[in-house]
């Protein structure tokens, strides 16, 4: 892997690790749970045939598989970005002494990204589940709101302490 023209090596340590597996069990988790809310659907209990008394239609429980879909996909394109060379970027002074560094605090921020975006889509997919049942309940999530704070704060921290190591922003007359 590497940062513009300086090679990077993937840096484990304890919280890289933590944040990671505590990624994957949340991915574990959805899963198992949207299995069950497909095995749910497919073959309906008592309180869904109430309300559903000929079988649940394709599109009522059809739109609970889009949001575990999505969590799906940018658990892979997080994933997938781990290991791609990143550009040099225009922003920071990145040189060799500092690439690595840069790289971690980058692999830090997507794995806490990565557990943010997996807490939004799981809540709101408990919300497509329950409008299925006509639950009387908001499309509005305190929970996903708190997860955009967060991680812009994330975000905000992680690139100042990128500035702080690099050297500050570049200006547009050394490019």
């Amino acid at each position: 892997m590497k940062v513009g023209n300086y090679k990077v090596e993937l840096n484990y340590g304890i919280l890289k690790g933590f944040l990671d597996v505590l990624g994957l069990l949340m991915v574990i988790v959805l899963t198992d749970l949207t299995r069950s809310y497909i095995g749910l659907n497919v073959f309906p209990d008592r309180a869904l045939l109430a309300v559903y008394p000929n079988g649940v239609p394709l599109e009522r429980w059809l739109p609970g598989l889009i949001l575990p879909a999505i969590a799906y996909i940018y658990t892979v394109l997080s994933v997938v970005y781990v290991f791609k060379s990143k550009k040099q970027p225009k922003r920071f002074l990145v040189d060799e002494s500092n690439a690595q560094q840069y790289y971690d605090h980058l692999m830090y921020l997507n794995s806490i990204l990565r557990i943010l975006v997996l807490l939004a889509l799981w809540d709101y997919s408990y919300i497509v589940q329950m409008h299925l049942m006509y639950a009387n309940i908001s499309w509005f999530s305190i929970q996903a709101v708190c997860d955009v704070i967060v991680g812009v704060i994330a975000t905000l921290y992680i690139r100042s302490r990128i500035k702080a190591f690099a050297g500050g922003e570049t200006s547009a007359d050394n490019e």
